[in-house]
C-alpha cells in the first residue's frame, strides 16, 4: 500500500481532512510500522547482505533491526562442504576463540551496529530482519503487507 493511502485513511478514521504536511500522522503511521515489525520475526521482513570483513569487522547494514538480531551468518566458498555457519556469542567471551572459530558479535557505535568476528577476512552473507525508513513521499509503500497495516 502507497503511503499516501496509508494516511489518508489514518486521517479519515480519525475524521480529519487529508493533510500532506500533518508530521503527527506521519510519525504514528511509521511508528506504527516499526511497532508492527518488532512484534514478530515476520517472513517478508528477512533480508541478506554479503558483509566483507576487514580485519574481522564488517558494519551491519542500516536497515538491520537489532530486536531480532542475525537470523543467519556464513562464509561460503568454492566447495559446497565449505560452508561455515557463524555462532552469536556474548562479547565478553571473544577472548576464548581463535581466527578458525567461525563465531561473532555485534556491538554498536555512534548509530551503526557492527559484526565482529575473529575470522580475520572473507565475506560473510547475513540474513536478518528489516527495519525500513520511514515513509515520507506519497508513492513510497509500505513493506507490511495490507491486511496487517
Amino acid at each position: 500500500m502507497q503511503y499516501l493511502a496509508l494516511r489518508t485513511r489514518t486521517q479519515y478514521l480519525r475524521g480529519e481532512e487529508d493533510v500532506a504536511g500533518d508530521t503527527v500522522i506521519n510519525s504514528h503511521i511509521n511508528y506504527a510500522i516499526l511497532d508492527i515489525l518488532n512484534k514478530y520475526p515476520f517472513s517478508w521482513s528477512l533480508a541478506t547482505a554479503n558483509l566483507t570483513l576487514s580485519t574481522g569487522t564488517a558494519n551491519l547494514p542500516s536497515t538491520y533491526n537489532p530486536k531480532w538480531r542475525i537470523h543467519d551468518a556464513r562464509i561460503t566458498v568454492s566447495s559446497t562442504s565449505d560452508d561455515n555457519i557463524f555462532t552469536e556469542i556474548d562479547i565478553t567471551k571473544r577472548d576464548s576463540y581463535g581466527s578458525t572459530d567461525y563465531v561473532y558479535w555485534i556491538t554498536y557505535s555512534a548509530g551503526t551496529y557492527t559484526f565482529n568476528t575473529p575470522v580475520q577476512t572473507g565475506t560473510v552473507v547475513i540474513y536478518y530482519y528489516t527495519q525500513p525508513a520511514a515513509l515520507t513521499g506519497d508513492s513510497d509503500y509500505c513493506i507490511v503487507p495490507d491486511g496487517e497495516a
